[in-house]
């Protein structure tokens, strides 16, 4: 009964009442495993469009998270390493070497 087999693509059985059953791969359907499963494709395109979006808005988000710690760090580097105060001329004055005293490994 299954030579030649009636199954197309498909796997040819014998049943107990000795009528074919056709087991049918992915992708097929029918009695004879003759027609295409549209039900399959559009699940396929489906799964492929949104693994597409949320693929985007994985990356957009590893992104986001890259530049928010690249600048957390500069925010903190910046701060670490202010420049000190500048000062005004009374206290410049204050803190120059008095007259006359001199270093004499310059003499």
């Amino acid at each position: 009964i299954c030579d030649p087999n009636p199954c197309g693509a498909g796997k040819c059985q014998i049943t107990e009442k000795f009528t074919v059953d056709c087991i049918c791969p992915p992708g097929k359907t029918g009695s004879l495993c003759n027609r295409d499963d549209v039900y399959l494709k559009k699940a396929s395109k489906n799964t492929t469009v949104v693994g597409a979006v949320l693929g985007t808005l994985l990356a957009i988000t590893i992104v986001l998270i890259i530049v928010y710690i690249v600048r957390q760090r500069k925010n903190s580097y910046s701060e670490d390493f202010t420049p000190a105060p500048r000062m005004d001329n009374a206290e410049m004055a204050e803190r120059r070497p008095m007259r006359g005293v001199t270093n004499r490994a310059y003499q």
